[in-house]
Parts: structure tokens; C-alpha cells; sequence
């Protein structure tokens, strides 16, 4: 550890934004084994400043090399406690790693990484994952990523290990200089204890720029067998060159394919570059010209291949399909929103993303736009014809607006026959993207994700009740759909839009379902005005109301005794309540079991039938 003296110095000076924290390049690997590897222990530490300046200490220490960042958290206590989503509740760690803002201040490049300790044999999404990219909800997996936890005495070692495969555009060669923040989660009984590099109140906020401690990797060693390479731009327009970024600590040679997305390489693409010995990075310029689709450059040089993705956008872009679709005579209003909107979101997708990062979906998203306008210029109308999951859009008559939903439609439809609704609100952080990949609904319903206008405005601010309203009047107009047999549904942050959504509007639901919600949750999260559903005088409306609601016994996310009293409160107001618990379940969606007893809830309602209470 630093001597106390440096580090004061080392603290002082970050705080008047002078010298960054030097990373010490290793010049052999540790294994993430849990246990402190000479490799890094030698190296010094930086401790994790907590609320609680009495709290034990808990000890970062951070190295890399050309494979991996590696990282060694030393926690002082006596147990370890492994508990759903670890990386919120203890004992588990946050990482971040960030592209710097110019003026030094909170960056909205970046990426925050979860790691929660879980059995080799029963892991999870959990473990190691990307929770945020930039200001979005990420949610996927680290590929490669390794991580131990080993309690020994009075000390929990956290090690891990991340191939810089898996943080691009990172990579000490190619961006020597970034920003750094860590955060262990320590459990202390049911309450928790946060230790950070440097106190973020937003870290695990979405939409929110984060802050960090400017870091500055150590260059490897001249000789050592380290290299990089990526595509300068991840993103081409048709005709635009293709570039990279290299830099080696060594001479190197590299040999450069380009693949199709089947796997296959593109003819007459296949170079070799040669690097010289030096740290500072080179663009080389591969000449020709790639036709537009989705590639994958591979770039294979002394001991290791990498793989990077590369998307070459439709000749014309944004621009032309723009134009082609003002020159459409008399379409379907909600074909032509639905368009417009999707040019609009390609627009905005474009100008956020980093310049090294590809976008395959923008790509597929405006070749199958193309496709749509072809179509529709012979007099077929595709997006009114589709069957199954889209996003559409609706111009808003509240501002002129075009708001985007998800809707499922049945594969087959009878004439003359009006079918259920499911609409189904997303979580926080979440937007109707993916919400309905998942069935939430039995066959033969719609069923309908709308965006609420945000991610995490707990639907009772920003006009998000505005926006249920006029995403269901929408397909209630276009879609054979029986108004008398609409189910609203969600999940966490939807959950209490549930709740919010039927005291708004009494009598527009046949029934209601709950998974992990929480009935105070915009209370405490946008303040007084906002209905807490712990307080009799809201229920009301719900008296005779079909209520399913599911929640972990382990969730504390959303706790699960506030849900419990709500059942209590719920039931003296009079509603129908079918109240499923999983004991040990955490914020999560439930069991196969419980999900076959919400599927036969549903059907009883779909059938008209009255759902008995459980």
C-alpha cells in the first residue's frame, strides 16, 4: 500500500487535476485465481474511500498488459456475501472505464461493468457483464471475462481479468490515457456500505454523464510483445476508406482479412502491414472500397487474432431514404411515421455512438427500410401487412411528435373476430426495445410495449401517460382489437406503472399484472406529487380489479415486504388478487412455474371468465 504521505500527495493532486494515476504495465499475466498475485501486489494500492470514514479498509489495485486489464480489490472482513444483483446489494463491484471530457468533468464515453460473486455452476448474466455503454443500458455479458473470490482470514480478495477484446475501443497502446472509477459494494446485514475510487452519486444512474480519476498507462517495455489494431471509423459510408488505428512495442507484422457477414472472406482483401517498433499509434490506410453490409476485420499479428466488427452504410444513407419517402403519394399515416421515425432514431443512433464503434443495427435498419420503400413505391403497403414483432410510431396530437412503440401481432387474423391486448410497460433504464422478444402474453393476443417517453420516469412524469394513451388508441384504430379485454402488465419500474396507469385511467383494464414492482417507487424517486400505493386513500380504484402479482422473497431492488403490505392493502380495498411469491427470488422474472400460472391467469381473463383469488 502507499505510504500515507504519498498518498495524500497522490490524492491532493488529483483533486487540482494534476498529475493521473499511473497503471503499471505487467510483464507476466496473473491468473484471476482470487488469491493476490505477486504479479500485482508488489504494485501499489489506492484505497476506496466509504461514507463511513471508520468502516475497514478496502485496496484497488489495477495493471494491464497487451491481453487484459487486470484488477485486484482486498476488502478486510470476515464473510462473504453472495446476494442477487451483488454488483447493487454487497458483495460485489463496480468498474468503470471512460474516455475523458475535455474540460476534465463527468464524461459521457463509457463503459460500467458489474461483477457479482456467483458458483462456478450456476452463473449468471451477473458475474461479469456491461451494465452501461455510454449513457444507454447495456445489460450483456464481458466475453472472456474472468473473476475469483476467495475469503482468507479477515480479508476478501476480488480478482479479475478482462481482455481488451471485450472494452473496445480501449487498449493501453491505442488510448494510454482514460478515466478510471471502481465502487465495492460491501453487504453489512441488510444495509450496505459503497467504497469509491472517486464518489459518483450517478454511477449506477442511466441516462448520466459519470465521473472518474484521470489514469495514465505505463508503456510496455521496448521489445515486449504487444500490439493493437482497430478500424479508425467502426461506421463507413459507402465509398469512405477504410482505416486503422495500430501501434506495437515491438516490429510486428500483420496480416489483415475482411469477412462477410457469412464468414467468408471478401476477394482482394487480404494485406499485410507492417509495424514498426515505437508506442505512438499509426493509421494505415487500406486501399479499395467495400460495397455496403456488415464485415468483420481480422487482423492476426505475433500470438493473437483479433476480430472487430465493421458496418459500411447503404450508398445515399439517411438522405435518400428521406427523399424517397417525401415523394410518396398517399400512404398510411402510421406507415409513414413509423418510417419516419425510424430515419430519425438511424439519425440520432449515428451521431451518439463513438466514431470506432460499428453500427450493424442502424445498417439493417435502413436496408430494411429500403426494402419497405420499394415496396411501397409498387403499391403494396409492407409495415400495415407485417405480421409478428415490429416497432412502430405514431405522430403525437400532444406535440407534434414521433413516439415510437413495439407491437406483436397475432401470425393469423379472422375477419370479423376482435382479439385481447396485452400492453406490457418496459423497466428502468429500458425503453420498448426488446421488452416483448420474450412472450408476455398467450397466443392469439396483441401484445403492445410502448416507450412511455423515457427510460426511467416511473410513467408518471414527461407525459408518459399521455404517450400509454395515445401508443393504445393507436393500434385500437388500426387492429381488430376488443377494447372491453386489455390487460396492462410490467415489470419493475412498469410494475409501478401499472399501478399509476389504472388510477389514471379506472376502467380502461380488464386486469392487471405485477412482476417485482414497486408501490412507492416514483415517491421516492421524483419526489412528492407523485401517488404512493402504500396509502389506502389510492386504492380505491382497484376494488373488483383482477390483480396478479409476482415478487421475490430475495428482491431488493424492489422490496418485497413493501409488496406484501400492498397485497394486504390491495385486498381490504377489494381487489381480486393473485399473489405468487418465489422464496430466495430476487429482482428478477419468475420460474417456469409461476410464469405457467400467469399464462393460466391470462387465459381465464382472455375467456371472460372471473380469475378466483389465490
Amino acid at each position: 500500500m502507499l505510504r500515507p504521505i504519498l498518498m495524500s500527495a497522490f490524492l491532493a493532486a488529483l483533486a487540482w487535476g494534476q498529475q493521473p494515476l499511473v497503471i503499471p504495465w505487467l510483464a507476466s499475466a496473473p491468473a484471476a485465481e482470487g488469491r493476490p498475485d505477486p504479479a500485482l501486489e508488489h504494485h501499489p494500492a489506492l484505497r476506496l474511500q466509504g461514507d463511513d470514514p471508520a468502516a475497514p479498509p478496502v485496496l484497488l489495485r489495477c495493471a494491464a498488459d497487451g491481453e487484459a486489464l487486470h484488477v485486484l480489490v482486498q476488502s478486510r472482513q470476515s464473510t462473504l456475501v453472495c446476494r442477487d444483483r451483488a454488483y447493487q446489494n454487497g458483495d460485489g463491484l463496480l468498474l468503470v472505464l471512460a474516455t475523458p471530457a475535455p474540460d476534465g468533468g463527468p464524461t459521457r464515453r463509457f463503459r460500467v461493468m458489474g461483477f457479482s460473486p456467483q458458483p462456478a455452476d450456476r452463473r449468471t448474466w451477473q458475474f461479469a457483464f456491461t451494465w452501461y455503454r455510454d449513457v444507454d443500458l447495456e445489460m450483456i455479458p464481458l466475453p472472456g471475462a474472468q473473476a475469483a473470490w476467495r475469503q482468507t482470514g479477515d480479508t476478501l480478495s476480488v480478482e479479475i481479468r478482462i481482455p481488451w477484446a471485450a472494452l473496445a475501443p480501449y487498449h493501453p497502446l491505442l488510448t494510454p490515457d482514460l478515466g478510471l472509477n471502481a465502487c465495492f459494494v460491501r453487504a453489512q446485514g441488510e444495509r450496505r456500505q459503497f467504497h469509491f475510487l472517486t464518489k459518483d452519486p450517478h454511477l449506477q444512474s442511466e441516462q448520466r454523464p459519470r465521473s472518474y480519476v484521470p489514469v495514465h498507462f505505463e508503456a510496455p517495455p521496448a521489445g515486449a510483445a504487444a500490439w493493437a489494431a482497430r478500424p479508425s471509423q467502426g461506421c463507413l459510408g459507402a465509398g469512405q476508406p477504410l482505416l486503422l488505428d495500430t501501434a506495437a512495442a515491438a516490429p510486428a507484422d500483420l496480416r489483415i482479412r475482411i469477412l462477410d457477414g457469412e464468414g467468408t472472406g471478401v476477394p482482394g482483401w487480404n494485406r499485410m502491414i507492417h509495424l514498426p517498433e515505437g508506442p505512438a499509434p499509426r493509421t494505415q490506410r487500406l486501399e479499395g472500397h467495400l460495397p455496403p453490409g456488415g464485415y468483420q476485420v481480422q487482423v492476426q499479428g505475433p500470438g493473437r487474432t483479433l476480430t472487430l466488427g465493421l458496418t459500411v452504410l447503404p450508398d445515399g444513407g439517411i438522405p435518400s431514404l428521406r427523399q424517397r419517402l417525401e415523394r410518396l403519394g398517399s400512404i398510411s399515416p402510421g406507415t409513414r411515421s413509423t418510417l419516419a421515425y425510424r430515419l430519425q432514431d438511424a439519425e440520432a443512433a449515428l451521431a451518439k455512438r463513438a466514431p470506432t464503434d460499428p453500427a450493424p443495427e442502424v445498417r439493417r435498419l435502413l436496408e430494411q427500410t429500403g426494402r419497405d420503400l420499394q415496396a411501397l413505391e409498387t403499391g403494396r403497403d409492407p409495415i400495415a401487412e407485417f405480421r409478428g414483432l415490429q416497432r412502430r410510431a405514431y405522430l403525437s396530437a400532444l406535440d407534434g411528435t414521433l413516439q415510437p412503440y413495439s407491437l406483436r401481432t397475432p401470425a393469423l387474423l379472422d375477419g370479423g373476430k376482435r382479439y385481447p391486448l396485452l400492453v406490457f410497460l418496459h423497466g428502468s433504464g429500458q425503453d420498448d426495445r426488446g421488452i416483448l422478444d420474450l412472450r408476455r402474453a398467450p397466443e392469439g393476443w396483441f401484445e403492445l410495449a410502448p416507450f412511455g417517453r423515457g427510460t426511467s420516469n416511473c410513467y408518471s412524469a414527461d407525459h408518459a401517460q399521455e404517450d400509454l394513451r395515445e401508443a393504445i388508441a393507436g393500434v385500437m384504430a388500426r387492429y381488430p382489437v376488443d377494447p372491453s379485454r386489455v390487460v396492462l402488465a410490467g415489470f419493475s419500474m412498469g410494475g409501478y406503472g401499472v399501478y399509476r396507469t389504472a388510477l389514471e385511467r379506472p376502467g380502461a383494464f380488464q386486469g392487471l399484472a405485477v412482476f417485482s414492482g414497486a408501490p412507492d417507487l416514483a415517491s421516492r424517486w421524483l419526489g412528492p406529487g407523485h401517488p404512493d400505493f402504500l396509502e389506502p386513500a389510492n386504492l380505491a380504484a382497484f376494488r373488483g380489479m383482477p390483480i396478479f402479482i409476482f415478487h421475490g422473497t430475495a428482491d431488493r431492488n424492489c422490496p418485497f415486504e413493501r409488496t406484501r403490505t400492498l397485497v394486504g392493502l390491495l385486498q381490504a380495498a377489494g381487489a381480486d388478487v393473485t399473489w405468487v411469491t418465489e422464496e430466495g427470488k430476487g429482482h428478477e422474472l419468475p420460474s417456469a412455474a409461476s410464469l405457467d400460472r400467469y399464462f393460466a391467469w391470462m387465459g381465464r381473463l382472455s375467456n371472460g371468465n372471473r380469475v378466483p383469488p389465490k
